[in-house]
Order: structure tokens, then C-alpha cells, then sequence
């Protein structure tokens, strides 16, 4: 009788000493092949490691490019309000207040982009990781990479606005005012 397929259980799930040994007994047999689900697991490691490095890299590159346009649009932001910053700042509006509404409307920014790029992103990521889902792995949120992307996204958004505001055109609020159009 021809034998077709035959299956070996091990009596302990991927057991490497009892694997050595069987693959021992079927190389000195050229005519038969193996498929091991040891091999296929270690596999599985080692794409799930090249595409966390490759989705990464993709990430950071992203980030910073996100970050670089949300500086480019504040310093553009405070740029074409400078008029309307000195009739605030005419009227009795202090350099704080000044900062702090930048910080709560660069905050507010934030807000809206990590709520948008929470629902959009973990429906694309989940889509993405079932459209390439080869092994029939279960889908876990990566918990801890969005919180920290979330902390780093908030301190940029609070930050940034009132480090450009305070490396904005300094000219005296005569200047300024002078210069509205």
C-alpha cells in the first residue's frame, strides 16, 4: 500500500527534542517530505517580527511627517493672525492668556485628530491584519504603542503652539497693529 499523508502527534504540543528525532527518522528516507507546525510557528515568528519592524518604520515615518505639518500649519496659523493677536493683545489680552488659548486650541487639534485616527486607524489596522492573516491569529490592540503614540501626539499639540508663538515676530504691538490689513 502507497501511504498518501501521515500525521504524528507528539504527546507534548510542539516539543523540539521529539521533533529532532522524528525528522531524523524521515531524512534518511529521501522519498518523503515534511511540514512541521514548529517550523511553520517559527516561520510565523519571524514574519510577525519583519512586519513589526516594517510597520514601524512606516509609522515613524508618518508620525514625522504629521508632526512637520502640524507645525508648518500652527506657525502658518499664528503667522496670518498676527493682526488679530495684537487687537486681542490691545484691548487687555496678556501674553499668558495668549499662550494659553494657542495651548487650548492646540490641544483641542489633538482632541479631534487622535479621536479621528483611533477610529479610523483601528478599523484600517484590523482590516489590514485579516486581509493578511495567513495563520488565523486572533487580533489584539496594540494598547500600550497607541497610548504612548497618544501621550507623544498631546505633548506635541500643547507644546508647539506656544513655542512658536514665542518665536514669532516680536515687533511691538504698534508694528503689528500697523500692519493689518
Amino acid at each position: 500500500p502507497t501511504i498518501d499523508h501521515l500525521s504524528i502527534v507528539y504527546r507534548q504540543s510542539y516539543d523540539r527534542a521529539t521533533e529532532v528525532k522524528v525528522k531524523m527518522l524521515i531524512a534518511e528516507n529521501k522519498m518523503l517530505g515534511n511540514e512541521s507546525k514548529i517550523d511553520r510557528y517559527d516561520n510565523m515568528v519571524q514574519t510577525e517580527g519583519q512586519l513589526r519592524v516594517l510597520g514601524g518604520g512606516i509609522a515613524l515615518i508618518l508620525a514625522v511627517l504629521g508632526i512637520l505639518n502640524y507645525i508648518n500649519m500652527f506657525f502658518t496659523s499664528i503667522q496670518n493672525r498676527k493682526g488679530e493677536l495684537a487687537v486681542l493683545q490691545g484691548i487687555g489680552m496678556t501674553t499668558k492668556q495668549q499662550r494659553n488659548m494657542l495651548m487650548i486650541e492646540g490641544f483641542l487639534y489633538g482632541g479631534i485628530s487622535l479621536i479621528a485616527a483611533c477610529i479610523v486607524g483601528i478599523a484600517a489596522g484590523y482590516g489590514l491584519f485579516q486581509l493578511m492573516n495567513i495563520h488565523q491569529v486572533s487580533y489584539v490592540i496594540p494598547l500600550p504603542e497607541i497610548v504612548l503614540a497618544c501621550v507623544l501626539m498631546a505633548a506635541v499639540c500643547v507644546i508647539t503652539p506656544p513655542v512658536i508663538y514665542k518665536l514669532a515676530d516680536k515687533s511691538s504691538i504698534i508694528v503689528q497693529l500697523n500692519s493689518i490689513e
